[in-house]
């Protein structure tokens, strides 16, 4: 699958995380032929801190292949997944991690930073700032208007 149609069914997903008043973060887990799982955020809906976007996909893509290996399949998320995120990418086995957004914004650094030299686990290939543009003026959108309502 071209990245460029990854990113788009990201978006979608954004927007439907947007929709629910969601962070606006979409995660799709594909590899060379098709989409295998896709999700949104779900954090407030669920009442769950631990219900990421790329968590819920990870979670979908094991359940429908019946492993919990994901090696050869890559996962984008529209946001730099956080340290949680990052661990659970590197438990299954994720190839490969791209993701539009960079996040600065973590008490804990971006997610990313886990797989430093002293990571002792499964360290997938890293793309980072694929579709930023698009992504960025959704989450504008979002935090601008969480602003308001506060």
């Amino acid at each position: 699958m071209k990245l460029t149609q990854i990113v788009k069914v990201a978006y979608q997903e954004s927007k439907k995380a947007l929709n629910k008043n969601e962070v606006p973060v979409g995660a799709v887990i594909f590899d060379d032929h098709k989409i295998v799982s896709r999700a949104h955020n779900l954090v407030e809906q669920n009442n769950d801190p631990l219900a990421h976007a790329e968590i819920l996909a990870i979670k979908k893509a094991a359940k429908k292949l019946k492993t919990n290996n994901l090696r050869g399949f890559r996962i984008y998320s529209s946001l730099e997944p956080c340290t949680y995120c990052s661990f659970a990418i590197s438990k299954y086995f994720i190839s490969s991690i791209y993701f539009g957004l960079y996040n600065n914004n973590l008490p804990t650094g971006n997610g990313i930073k886990l797989f430093n030299e002293n990571f002792k686990g499964y360290k997938p290939d890293i793309y980072g700032g694929i579709g930023e543009e698009k992504f960025s003026k959704l989450f504008e959108y979002f935090f601008v208007n969480l602003r308001k309502k506060n």
